[in-house]
């Protein structure tokens, strides 16, 4: 709802608070893709849980060399560089959703705050 002589606000969906504008689909649609993402990667990381091999797979020699400790090692590295990229998917999917949703109540707390102020409350 405008006053007389002042410009509409933004349609439905949009918003334009302090000269940044956001769009509530573009939000929705962000979250709708990254988090199919993370859930793939945390199925990933819990069905290839890092390298499981014996002490031996590499030769008695790969084994004092320390070839197979080292290729394990790397291998539960890598799985939780995948695990903690899925929880900062999923981190980052919650962020935006509260991003728009704080967008939202700012601009309604702006407007009553601007209807308070004009004595239209």
């Amino acid at each position: 709802m405008s006053t007389p002589g002042t410009p509409p606000g933004p349609p439905p969906g949009r918003s334009d608070v302090g000269g940044y504008h956001g769009d509530e689909e573009a939000f929705a649609a962000y979250t709708a893709a990254v988090r199919p993402l993370a859930e793939r990667l945390h199925s990933t990381a819990d069905q290839h849980g890092g390298a499981d091999f014996g002490e031996h797979a590499f030769s008695k020699i790969g084994s004092e060399v320390g070839l197979a400790g080292a290729l394990r090692a790397a291998g539960l590295r890598q799985h939780r560089g995948v695990r903690e990229l899925a929880n900062s998917l999923d981190g980052t999917a919650q962020a935006v959703r509260n991003t728009w949703t704080n967008i939202v109540g700012t601009e309604q707390d702006a407007g009553q705050a601007l209807r308070r102020a004009a004595g239209e409350v």
